[in-house]
């Protein structure tokens, strides 16, 4: 499950449970076989492939894959349907999405104060 604001562990378990409504409902036609449902959200590598995956990530630091030229790891200072503005070093760089053949959130144990 996925949504903009981000996903709770109460809202998993919250879908968790209506599914298991639904599932258990249909026992007769799933043969009465038992079945392990897993409900997850999608994790911190999942790839930033839309403009709505920056926005949602603003303040977080990413890594990104350009078409061309070396890879650039900055944190996300804005960012509009056509690309966004990385703090890379106290530098801007405005990243182009066309231009972007990967991007993934880069896990930090320590942010850094500003």
């Amino acid at each position: 499950m996925d949504r903009d604001s981000g996903v709770t562990l109460d809202d998993v378990a919250e879908i968790s449970r209506a599914l298991s409504e639904v599932l258990d409902a249909q026992d007769e036609a799933l043969g009465r076989s038992p079945y392990v449902l897993e409900v997850t959200s999608p994790g911190v590598d999942r790839p930033l492939t839309l403009p709505r995956h920056w926005r949602r990530n603003q303040g977080r630091l990413v890594k990104v894959t350009l078409d061309e030229g070396d890879p650039v790891t900055g944190r996300i200072t804005t960012s509009d349907d056509d690309g966004a503005l990385l703090d890379v070093g106290g530098t801007e760089q405005r990243v182009p999405f066309d231009q972007v053949s990967k991007a993934r959130i880069q896990v930090e144990f320590k942010k850094e104060q500003t």
